[in-house]
């Protein structure tokens, strides 16, 4: 007799609660077969490379199963422990001291496993989406349900098979499933989002931070001065006070101090401590690796009363020197920093940067238009990344809400239009799917100033055109060019056209269109200018100016061509050759015709990899 007052439609089960009355709960060997997996010997060649996919543990991680890294023969698979392992079956990870115990999975192909994993089969009674979804909801649960205790415990199969399940009616599971397994198509494509976002970053990067020969060398101790952070203080100062200081996790974590995460410290009025200032940059010191060493950030916003935690020193420009303290951070944080800071770090088992070392170090710069330039674009960078996690974590928090009310029968899909409608995770916009803003307008600032110096009443600037220069200006300001097609007219941007950047300039009345036949500046250019000195170099124009203002359109398509492919065979490891480029054109089906053109000769092909070099540096 239970205690428990009765929710009408509900009833109370000892393992999940109230569920509603037309749900079934069982135990896992009631209602389908549960497998483990072996290893076949590695010391018998013949057991191994075959044909049959073989998992391990670590690949669970994966969530979702369509190919394993790992192969066994028939022989080996005969020889061992292993089974063959049927798709869409619930894979679940058995041992181990990190995060894979628990972990659960689902494979869409057969396979076989290791020893580390039990798979339960597909049945007649339970949708196999639906039930990956509540094995992975109970990560948490399995691992406490784990034999041995502490962090070396382990699930075993008998443990799986007295698992106790959720069986709603099969129709309300494959609707769960639907919908759960479409924010986690959202969740993923997110996620791949945000990967290619960071390649992208890390990429540009190298290129952008990479020493060149026009570089300046500048003496660290010339360029600013260093200041120490808090010193004297005990454990009762922190926590409550009348004063904020930056931690040392904040400082390792943020390319710019993150202000909403100071923490709290008592400053006596007869203390001497050394205030942060804006544009300050900040060094952790020590560090258990001399990979980590050295790590900076930079205060972008004036904050009163705030101080620097003790493991950790400032270092604060010297007025009117011409450097950013953004794009150091940035050249701190490169590949090229990095190895400054390893080559500074002294120790065995803990390593420290002396502040002395750091003053007394070279680097070399650019000019200070081109530091803020280098900065501005990567500093956009992080934000389109930054807004993307946002989005993941958004969704995250949306499918564990989703996985609370619909996996305990809280919330009903079937027979239930507005639940239905309230969980169409499909309407969402996915990331994948559209283009940042930001870029969008980036890119109405540059067609707008494009036309402004190139297009006139008599000769407004052509689609042709601005297609061609648009790439170059962004090849010459370092910008990516991922949107650029192989297509006839290529390289070719088709999200410039009007429903994006073009159409922004257009409705902003940066530009104007003549009579279809191109764009010139209008009422509102005053304004685009003014964006494009925030966003760019005014000199990044002039050179646009001075190289390609005589250049017909056809000297273009031949640049704009050769640039492109050469940027690819660089890619791909091979020589910058006519013989080369001549192929590699050849072999797109639609870029091919150009080699039929007549200006596209060999010579204006060896003219153009001349000017690739020497305007672009592409190689």
């Amino acid at each position: 007799m239970h205690n428990i007052e009765e929710k009408q439609g509900y009833k109370f089960t000892e393992e999940f609660g109230y569920i509603p009355e037309d749900w079934d709960v069982a135990k896992i060997k009631d209602k389908s077969e549960v497998k483990t997996g072996g290893t076949p010997s590695t010391s018998i060649s013949e057991y191994w490379n075959g044909n049959i996919k073989w998992m391990s543990s670590g690949e669970l991680n994966n969530k979702r199963i369509y190919d394993v890294v790992g192969r066994i023969t028939e022989i080996g698979l005969n020889n061992s422990s292993a089974n063959m392992i049927p798709k869409n079956s619930i894979l679940i990870g058995l041992a181990g001291q990190g995060k894979t115990r628990g972990t659960a999975a689902i494979n869409y192909v057969d396979l076989s496993t290791n020893q580390s994993i039990a798979a339960i089969l597909p049945s007649k009674y339970f949708n196999s989406e639906f039930l990956y979804q509540c094995i992975d909801k109970r990560y948490e649960e399995l691992r406490e349900l784990s034999s041995g205790g502490g962090g070396r415990g382990g699930l075993n199969k008998t443990l799986i098979m007295n698992l106790p399940i959720l069986l709603p009616p099969l129709p309300e599971q494959e609707k769960i499933a639907e919908v759960l397994s479409d924010i986690d198509e959202l969740i993923e494509s997110t996620q791949k989002l945000i990967d290619k976002k960071k390649d992208l970053k890390t990429a540009t990067m190298q290129k952008l931070l990479a020493p060149k020969e026009n570089w300046e060398n500048r003496i660290l101790g010339d360029i600013g001065v260093t200041y120490t952070g808090l010193s004297g203080k005990t454990k009762q100062d922190f926590e409550t006070g009348n004063a904020y200081y930056i931690t040392f996790l904040n400082i390792m974590n943020n390319i710019s101090v993150n202000i909403n995460t100071f923490e709290k410290v008592n400053i006596k009025p007869t203390e001497s401590q050394c205030l942060c200032k804006k544009n300050d940059i900040f060094f952790n010191t020590s560090s258990e690796t001399p990979e980590e060493v050295g790590m900076c950030s930079v205060l972008m916003n004036e904050i009163e009363n705030l101080y620097l935690n003790s493991f950790c020193f400032g270092f604060r420009l010297r007025k009117n020197n011409e450097v950013d303290s953004l794009f150091l951070v940035y050249l701190f944080r490169s590949k090229f920093g990095r190895e400054l800071m390893m080559r500074l770090a002294q120790g065995s088992t803990r390593y420290n940067l002396s502040k002395d070392n750091f003053i007394q170090s070279t680097i070399k710069i650019p000019k200070y238009e081109e530091q803020k330039k280098i900065a501005h674009l990567l500093f956009d960078m992080d934000a389109e990344i930054e807004a993307l996690e946002k989005e993941l974590n958004k969704y995250k928090d949306l499918k564990t809400g989703m996985m609370q009310e619909l996996l305990t029968g809280k919330k009903r899909l079937l027979n239930n239009p507005n639940k239905v409608e309230l969980f169409n995770v499909k309407k969402m916009s996915t990331p994948a799917n559209k283009k940042v803003a930001n870029d969008e307008f980036k890119d109405a600032i540059i067609i707008s100033m494009l036309a402004y110096k190139f297009g006139s009443n008599q000769y407004p600037l052509g689609a042709f055109r601005r297609q061609k220069l648009s790439y170059l200006f962004k090849r010459h300001n370092n910008l990516p060019i991922d949107e650029y097609l192989k297509k006839a007219m290529g390289p070719y941007n088709p999200q410039m056209k009007y429903s994006g950047g073009e159409g922004i300039a257009i409705r902003n009345k940066y530009v104007k269109e003549v009579k279809q036949r191109g764009l010139i500046a209008s009422s509102e250019i005053a304004k685009a200018k003014t964006y494009f000195d925030k966003y760019y170099s005014k000199d990044s124009l002039l050179w646009l100016e001075q190289n390609f203002r005589y250049k017909n359109n056809n000297e273009l398509e031949v640049l704009a061509t050769i640039d492109y492919t050469i940027l690819d065979l660089k890619a791909q490891n091979k020589e910058i050759t006519l013989a080369n480029i001549k192929e590699y054109i050849n072999n797109n089906a639609e870029w091919k015709p150009k080699l039929e053109k007549p200006f596209f000769t060999d010579s204006a092909i060896i003219k153009a990899i001349q000017e690739s070099k020497n305007l672009l540096n592409s190689h």
